[in-house]
């Protein structure tokens, strides 16, 4: 083995070891934590160059930096992608059977039966275009919320979503 492959195989033991790396698919954006970590944190070039350091401090490429075998890893296949909206769906609670939907749109004043059934169909539609159930058909239906400035229109639609997405 020459020690360029030796140098990879460092690296990445290295990162292994120390840290947690993901691809987060809504973002675009590379994530990591420390592995005594529970948060996740961007990685920026100022994280990545903390990484590097520290590598370097631990004697990592000794002869070459490892800046590249860092980058290589982090912007590689070797990183898994992480989705926050279907971590989010996964991880509710079991359905306790009440219609949570019909009580999200009755806040909207005015609200008619049709309308509650077009606003059912369109959130179930949206939440399988989240899973990617389907991907060959748009979502037809687009809530419009019409109203005076101040009534809540921005509040509601910022709470479709919780804070985590």
């Amino acid at each position: 083995m020459t020690g360029n492959q030796m140098l990879v195989f460092e690296v990445e033991a290295y990162l292994e070891e120390n840290f947690e790396f993901r691809r987060n698919v809504v973002s675009g954006k590379t994530e990591y934590r420390a592995i005594n970590c529970k948060e996740w944190t961007i990685l920026t070039e100022e994280a990545l160059n903390s990484i590097v350091r520290e590598a370097k401090k631990h004697g990592i490429g000794d002869d070459k930096s490892p800046r590249q075998d860092i980058n290589e890893y982090v912007m590689s296949n070797a990183v898994k992608r992480y989705s926050p909206v279907c971590d989010f769906l996964e991880t509710l609670p079991k359905w306790d059977g009440q219609n949570h939907i019909a009580g999200l749109f009755n806040r909207i004043p005015g609200m008619t039966t049709e309308t509650m059934g077009w606003c059912a169909v369109w959130f179930r539609s949206m939440v399988a275009h989240w899973l990617q159930m389907d991907s060959q058909h748009g979502n037809e239906t687009v809530p419009v919320l019409i109203g005076r400035q101040g009534c809540g229109k921005s509040t509601f639609a910022l709470r479709l979503l919780p804070e985590s997405l």
